[in-house]
């Protein structure tokens, strides 16, 4: 009716103008469109008579707006993956430079550490040098003012050398030697320290049940012990060394060594330690020494022992006669002998203080490493054995 109404103008040619313009428009703006489906609209834009049917086919598949399916196509889907792996990439590259600026403070830490520690061990060392050199100092000065004491008891001239020699005390005399040739202190504990790890497990050694260190000199060993809580007392013919002791808050008594153990009873003792003593001995008085200590301590009690070592050729033939008072060297063989011949069992030989690595000789040959061996290996050893 409408078409009728309008005179000369065909309106059903007119509509099919208008669709098929739009339908141009909306193929140019689909850069992305298949070539199945533009294909397809082609064909129905030929043949006028399906267009209708197209434009429903079509509203039928995509039913969204023309502009808002050409905003949706014109996106990248790909575009916020992208970003997020950027940012990711960027994130580790950051954590990586971060990483390597504290490898490099970490070694510039390092460096400064190790610095540090050189300094130290340098300090330590001439701290012990000169610890060395104060104890040697002290015990000079004991010796000279124990000497002016006597002197000026008696009337002695000190131009007399005859009568100075003849004042001379023996304890006197031996604690100028230890504070001489023995060496610091702390020292002497360090070189201790062995023992202690054995002492310190050892099952007899309980309160009231003490360890005697016969011959406990300056107290390096008494010390050790104390700092462990191990209950133990020392004994010393030297009046000096147990007043110095005494003096230090350690448990120790003027007495002798045989007439000590005599007064005790039967099992009374945990452990017996005896550093450097029996080469003092007599052959009689060193097995009497270890009847009595097998007696008075209680079964499984420990006994230990340290001497000088006569298998080091140093030691024989020099530094053991660097102490006047000593009698002969006795070597590992003949002690551990005369241990187990008074009962002892479970006994065992520890050779120690070998001299320092810096007087070995480094040649990779035999004939060095006998050299080493038989010049400046141990020093001492010692003797461990238990009652059985």
């Amino acid at each position: 009716m409408f078409v009728d109404s309008v005179k000369g103008v065909d309106m059903e040619g007119l509509r099919q103008r208008v669709r098929r313009g739009v339908w141009d428009f909306r193929v140019a703006s689909r850069k992305d469109a298949p070539t199945a489906a533009t294909a397809g609209e082609v064909a129905q834009r030929s043949n006028p008579l399906l267009a209708t049917k197209a434009d429903a086919a079509d509203a039928a598949v995509s039913p969204e707006p023309s502009l808002l399916r050409r905003i949706v196509q014109a996106l990248d889907p790909f575009r916020a993956k992208r970003l997020r792996d950027a940012e990711k990439a960027e994130f580790w590259s950051r954590l990586e430079g971060l990483a390597g600026d504290v490898r490099a403070l970490g070694y510039r830490i390092d460096e400064e550490l190790s610095h540090l520690r050189n300094e130290i061990a340098r300090i330590d060392g001439e701290k012990a040098a000169s610890d060395r050199v104060v104890e040697i100092l002290k015990g000079d000065l004991q010796f000279q003012r124990r000497r002016l004491t006597r002197l000026d008891r008696t009337g002695v001239s000190l131009a007399n050398p005859a009568d100075e020699a003849a004042l001379a005390d023996s304890d006197d005399i031996y604690l100028a030697f230890e504070e001489q040739f023995r060496g610091p202190i702390d020292e002497i504990k360090r070189r201790l320290l062995p023992h202690l790890e054995r002492v310190r497990a050892h099952p007899t050694l309980i309160p009231g049940r003490p360890l005697l260190d016969v011959g406990c000199g300056r107290g390096e060993w008494l010390e050790l012990l104390q700092e462990c809580t191990i209950d133990s007392y020392g004994i010393d013919t030297n009046r000096h060394v147990v007043e110095a002791c005494t003096r230090r808050g350690l448990e120790a008594r003027h007495a002798e060594a045989l007439s000590h153990l005599n007064s005790l009873p039967d099992g009374v003792l945990g452990a017996i330690s005896i550093f450097h003593v029996i080469e003092h001995l007599e052959h009689g008085r060193l097995l009497q020494f270890l009847d009595e200590a097998y007696r008075v301590l209680v079964t499984g009690g420990l006994l230990v022992i340290e001497t000088p070592n006569p298998e080091n050729m140093r030691v024989g033939a020099t530094t053991f006669y660097n102490d006047p008072t000593h009698l002969r060297p006795l070597p590992p063989q003949l002690t551990e002998f005369l241990v187990k011949s008074r009962g002892f069992v479970d006994v065992e030989i520890a050779r120690l203080n070998p001299f320092p690595q810096e007087e070995m000789i480094k040649e990779p040959t035999g004939a060095a490493a006998k050299f080493n061996e038989f010049m400046l290996g141990p020093q001492d050893y010692a003797v461990f054995a238990r009652k059985a």
